[in-house]
């Protein structure tokens, strides 16, 4: 589904991946672990297009989406949920689901809001309150609910847990199991949390000075000390 041959990319002059390559098949999930600073949501960023790539190529569906813009690869099916949710918090719940259905084109964007609302429950209670008056795992799930209402293919999550309760972590884990199982959708994911990663991905990728160095099962790095060490600082 996705292939990175050679990928370089990074800030103005700072490039942070260099000669990284990864290949990704339909219907995983899989996360992309390391310390702070390796290049984990520097990958997210490239491969989303908000970031552009330097050299390298990136594929997506066997198709080259290297010099595509990022609204491209949305309505490609590539979505991206980055660092600290980036919802609107002046906008109602209702209303950030509106903007990324605008964006995506959907069609009957009415029958899919429903949609959205009948599998986030919690969502539709608070359709009419603003975004910025949500917890941090509302939030969380509202910016997972708006990827969803784009029928990505490819799901990137950039620290999902990041600020938020542990009730709520485990329901974000259940929604990535269940769109995973039924929706059929991959999933990238950069996270922290140990167990939370480890729990839900097939396999991890292990990230260091921008390069991927090993690539295991996930269960692996959770019960192996020495490796948690070396690449995640633990």
């Amino acid at each position: 589904m996705l292939k990175l041959s050679n990928l370089a990319a990074g800030y103005k002059r700072t490039t942070v991946l260099t000669g990284f390559n990864l290949a990704i098949k339909s219907g995983e999930i899989i996360a992309a672990m390391g310390r702070n600073g390796v290049g984990k949501s520097t990958l997210l960023r490239t491969i989303a297009g908000t970031l552009p790539l330097q050299s390298g190529s990136i594929t997506f569906d066997d198709k080259d989406i290297s010099h595509k813009p990022a609204h491209e690869r949305a309505r490609m099916g590539i979505a991206y949920v980055p660092q600290g949710r980036e919802i609107f918090p002046n906008l109602t719940v209702l209303e950030n689901l509106k903007v990324a259905g605008y964006a995506s084109r959907q069609l009957d964007l009415n029958l899919k809001l429903e949609e959205i609302f009948s599998e986030f429950p919690g969502l539709a209670e608070k359709r009419n309150l603003r975004g910025g008056s949500l917890s941090g795992g509302q939030q969380q799930i509202l910016a997972l609910a708006r990827a969803l209402l784009t029928n990505p293919k490819l799901l990137l999550l950039d620290e999902p847990t990041e600020g938020v309760q542990p009730s709520i972590i485990e329901q974000i884990a259940e929604i990535i199991r269940r769109i995973n199982t039924e929706k059929k959708i991959t999933v990238l994911l950069v996270e922290q949390n140990l167990d939370f990663a480890a729990n839900l991905a097939e396999r991890a990728i292990l990230v260091d000075k921008g390069q991927v160095r090993r690539e295991i099962s996930a269960t692996e790095i959770l019960h192996d000390r020495d490796l948690q060490r070396e690449y995640l600082g633990i």
